[in-house]
Protein backbone atom coordinates (compact mmCIF):
# COMPACT_ATOMS: atom_id res chain seq x y z
CA UNK A 1 0.00 0.00 0.00
CA UNK A 2 1.24 3.15 -1.12
CA UNK A 3 1.39 6.07 1.11
CA UNK A 4 -0.58 8.90 0.38
CA UNK A 5 0.68 12.55 -0.05
CA UNK A 6 -2.10 13.18 3.58
CA UNK A 7 -0.11 10.43 5.09
CA UNK A 8 3.23 11.56 4.39
CA UNK A 9 2.64 15.22 5.89
CA UNK A 10 0.99 13.49 8.47
CA UNK A 11 3.91 11.57 9.68
CA UNK A 12 6.10 14.79 9.08
CA UNK A 13 5.02 16.64 11.79
CA UNK A 14 6.15 19.67 12.95
CA UNK A 15 8.42 19.25 9.79
CA UNK A 16 6.21 19.48 7.51
CA UNK A 17 5.69 23.04 6.62
CA UNK A 18 10.01 23.71 6.67
CA UNK A 19 10.47 21.37 4.25
CA UNK A 20 7.24 22.35 2.18
CA UNK A 21 8.89 25.68 1.92
CA UNK A 22 12.34 24.08 1.01
CA UNK A 23 10.76 21.75 -1.43
CA UNK A 24 8.44 25.14 -2.98
CA UNK A 25 11.45 27.01 -3.01
CA UNK A 26 13.30 25.14 -5.17
CA UNK A 27 10.60 23.94 -7.38
CA UNK A 28 9.93 27.50 -8.62
CA UNK A 29 13.78 28.83 -8.33
CA UNK A 30 14.57 25.76 -10.96
CA UNK A 31 11.58 26.32 -12.90
CA UNK A 32 12.49 30.32 -13.54
CA UNK A 33 15.75 29.48 -14.34
CA UNK A 34 14.81 27.04 -16.77
CA UNK A 35 12.09 28.77 -18.38
CA UNK A 36 14.75 31.82 -18.40
CA UNK A 37 17.63 29.71 -20.08
CA UNK A 38 15.33 28.02 -22.69
CA UNK A 39 12.76 31.01 -23.82
CA UNK A 40 15.52 33.39 -24.40
CA UNK A 41 17.53 31.22 -26.30
CA UNK A 42 20.29 32.80 -24.79
CA UNK A 43 23.58 31.76 -26.76
CA UNK A 44 22.14 33.55 -29.66
CA UNK A 45 21.15 36.87 -27.84
CA UNK A 46 24.30 36.71 -26.05
CA UNK A 47 27.09 36.49 -28.92
CA UNK A 48 24.81 39.06 -31.06
CA UNK A 49 25.33 41.31 -27.99
CA UNK A 50 28.93 40.84 -27.87
CA UNK A 51 29.34 42.16 -31.67
CA UNK A 52 27.15 44.87 -30.45
CA UNK A 53 29.43 45.84 -27.17
CA UNK A 54 32.70 45.36 -29.05
CA UNK A 55 31.05 47.99 -31.84
CA UNK A 56 30.89 50.43 -29.18
CA UNK A 57 34.74 50.21 -27.95
CA UNK A 58 38.28 51.03 -28.80
CA UNK A 59 40.83 48.41 -29.30
CA UNK A 60 42.23 48.60 -25.97
CA UNK A 61 39.02 49.09 -24.08
CA UNK A 62 37.62 45.96 -25.85
CA UNK A 63 38.32 42.89 -23.71
CA UNK A 64 37.79 44.56 -20.47
CA UNK A 65 34.64 45.86 -21.34
CA UNK A 66 33.49 42.67 -22.78
CA UNK A 67 35.15 40.25 -19.38
CA UNK A 68 32.81 42.95 -17.58
CA UNK A 69 29.99 42.56 -20.22
CA UNK A 70 30.33 38.58 -19.84
CA UNK A 71 30.63 38.51 -15.78
CA UNK A 72 27.52 40.73 -15.47
CA UNK A 73 25.75 38.49 -18.14
CA UNK A 74 26.63 35.26 -16.26
CA UNK A 75 25.24 36.49 -13.09
CA UNK A 76 22.07 37.29 -14.67
CA UNK A 77 21.82 33.93 -16.11
CA UNK A 78 22.98 32.10 -12.69
CA UNK A 79 20.77 34.25 -10.41
CA UNK A 80 18.45 32.29 -7.39
CA UNK A 81 21.11 29.02 -8.09
CA UNK A 82 22.90 29.83 -5.16
CA UNK A 83 19.58 29.66 -2.91
CA UNK A 84 18.98 26.32 -4.80
CA UNK A 85 22.44 25.29 -3.69
CA UNK A 86 21.81 26.24 0.03
CA UNK A 87 18.52 24.35 -0.29
CA UNK A 88 20.04 21.34 -1.35
CA UNK A 89 22.66 21.49 1.42
CA UNK A 90 20.16 22.33 3.64
CA UNK A 91 17.40 19.89 3.09
CA UNK A 92 19.24 16.71 3.91
CA UNK A 93 20.25 18.29 7.45
CA UNK A 94 16.50 19.07 8.54
CA UNK A 95 15.86 15.31 7.51
CA UNK A 96 18.21 14.88 10.00
CA UNK A 97 17.50 16.64 12.32
CA UNK A 98 14.15 14.76 11.90
CA UNK A 99 15.73 11.80 12.03
CA UNK A 100 17.27 12.40 15.24
CA UNK A 101 13.79 13.89 17.18
CA UNK A 102 12.18 10.70 15.73
CA UNK A 103 14.71 8.34 17.48
CA UNK A 104 14.71 10.10 20.64
CA UNK A 105 10.67 10.10 20.62
CA UNK A 106 10.90 6.04 20.26
CA UNK A 107 13.95 6.10 22.90
CA UNK A 108 12.10 8.24 25.15
CA UNK A 109 8.70 6.21 24.76
CA UNK A 110 10.47 2.80 25.60
CA UNK A 111 12.02 4.77 28.66
CA UNK A 112 8.98 5.46 30.05
CA UNK A 113 7.74 1.92 29.53
CA UNK A 114 8.31 -1.07 32.21
CA UNK A 115 7.69 -4.27 31.25
CA UNK A 116 7.12 -6.19 27.19
CA UNK A 117 8.28 -3.73 24.88
CA UNK A 118 6.06 -3.85 21.44
CA UNK A 119 6.93 -2.60 17.76
CA UNK A 120 3.87 -0.36 18.18
CA UNK A 121 5.86 1.75 20.59
CA UNK A 122 8.35 2.27 18.47
CA UNK A 123 6.46 2.72 14.91
CA UNK A 124 5.49 6.66 15.61
CA UNK A 125 9.24 7.97 16.38
CA UNK A 126 10.48 5.59 13.33
CA UNK A 127 7.90 6.91 11.02
CA UNK A 128 8.67 10.23 11.70
CA UNK A 129 12.54 9.44 11.85
CA UNK A 130 12.59 7.63 8.57
CA UNK A 131 9.86 9.83 6.76
CA UNK A 132 11.94 13.26 7.31
CA UNK A 133 14.59 11.79 6.16
CA UNK A 134 13.36 10.53 3.06
CA UNK A 135 11.32 14.14 2.12
CA UNK A 136 14.84 15.50 3.35
CA UNK A 137 16.85 13.24 0.57
CA UNK A 138 13.65 13.80 -1.95
CA UNK A 139 13.96 17.51 -1.69
CA UNK A 140 18.24 17.64 -2.10
CA UNK A 141 18.34 15.55 -4.91
CA UNK A 142 16.68 17.25 -7.35
CA UNK A 143 17.97 20.55 -6.28
CA UNK A 144 21.58 19.69 -6.17
CA UNK A 145 20.91 18.14 -10.04
CA UNK A 146 19.15 20.89 -10.91
CA UNK A 147 21.67 23.48 -9.96
CA UNK A 148 24.35 21.75 -11.43
CA UNK A 149 22.57 21.02 -14.48
CA UNK A 150 21.51 25.05 -14.78
CA UNK A 151 24.96 26.53 -13.45
CA UNK A 152 26.83 24.43 -16.34
CA UNK A 153 23.87 25.13 -18.97
CA UNK A 154 24.26 28.70 -18.31
CA UNK A 155 28.25 28.66 -18.13
CA UNK A 156 28.15 26.90 -21.80
CA UNK A 157 26.48 29.85 -23.31
CA UNK A 158 28.61 32.46 -21.79
CA UNK A 159 31.49 30.24 -23.16
CA UNK A 160 29.79 30.27 -26.69
CA UNK A 161 29.37 34.36 -26.32
CA UNK A 162 33.22 34.69 -25.85
CA UNK A 163 33.85 32.30 -28.20
CA UNK A 164 31.88 34.33 -30.41
CA UNK A 165 33.44 37.67 -29.47
CA UNK A 166 36.72 36.10 -29.65
CA UNK A 167 36.32 35.15 -33.28
CA UNK A 168 34.71 38.77 -33.94
CA UNK A 169 37.98 40.48 -32.44
CA UNK A 170 40.26 38.50 -34.47
CA UNK A 171 38.53 39.25 -37.77
CA UNK A 172 38.29 42.94 -36.94
CA UNK A 173 42.45 42.65 -35.82
CA UNK A 174 42.77 40.88 -39.31
CA UNK A 175 40.91 43.44 -41.12
CA UNK A 176 42.92 46.20 -39.71
CA UNK A 177 46.11 44.46 -40.53
CA UNK A 178 45.66 43.79 -43.62
CA UNK A 179 44.12 47.75 -43.96
CA UNK A 180 47.44 48.88 -42.89
CA UNK A 181 49.26 46.71 -44.78
CA UNK A 182 47.66 47.93 -47.80
CA UNK A 183 48.35 51.26 -46.55
CA UNK A 184 52.00 50.94 -46.06
CA UNK A 185 51.98 48.55 -49.36
CA UNK A 186 50.71 52.06 -50.99
CA UNK A 187 52.72 54.32 -49.66
CA UNK A 188 55.80 52.48 -50.62
CA UNK A 189 54.41 52.30 -54.39
CA UNK A 190 54.25 56.11 -54.12
CA UNK A 191 57.72 56.54 -53.07
CA UNK A 192 58.87 54.92 -55.68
Amino acid sequence: MHPTAHTLIDSLGSFTWPLLALALITGLLLLERLITLTVNQCSHRLAHGTTQLLAHYGEGEREAALQLWLSEQHQRLTRGLKTVHIVALAAPLVGLLGTVMGLMQSFSALASQQGAIHPAQLADGLSFAMGTTVAGLAIALPALCGYHALRHWAGQQIQHAAHSAGWHLVREQRASELVAGQGLAKSGADSL
